[in-house]
């Protein structure tokens, strides 16, 4: 897995979903047989404000996925996690959203900036 921080900006309440393509230590693309446990993590100005475990079945694909939801390259990803949002995150703030996933290979994280705009208040129109 590269080394380079995902990002993204989303408004208040948003869903945001979250892609990589995780490669092993030994160069394979990483798949469920692979994966021992996976936990992802909203991180902000506090520390962490939110943690869930995640089920491999539903977030990691065996084959590189080349669908709309990617396009970074013609390669594809086999990591893809959306994230509701409602009740984790404000609008007006900045988090990092950690991705800690157990191989039998070792520990890869897959980590993303997200800022959250605030939605414009009857008031403000």
């Amino acid at each position: 897995m590269s080394q380079r921080i995902g990002s993204a900006e989303i408004d208040e309440h948003e869903h945001v979903t979250l892609m990589d393509r995780v490669v092993l230590n030994d160069g394979a693309y990483m798949t469920q047989a692979d994966v021992t446990s996976i936990t992802v993590s909203v991180v902000g100005r506090e520390g962490i404000e939110h943690e869930n475990t995640l089920d491999k079945t539903a977030v990691v694909f065996d084959t590189l996925q080349t669908d709309g939801y990617w396009n970074a390259d013609r390669l594809g990803y086999n990591l893809r996690y959306t994230l509701d949002t409602e009740n984790i995150m404000a609008g007006g703030r900045q988090y990092m959203v950690i991705i800690a996933i157990e191989t039998t290979f070792g520990p890869k994280y897959s980590k993303y900036q997200v800022k959250v705009r605030d939605l414009p208040t009857v008031d403000s129109w």
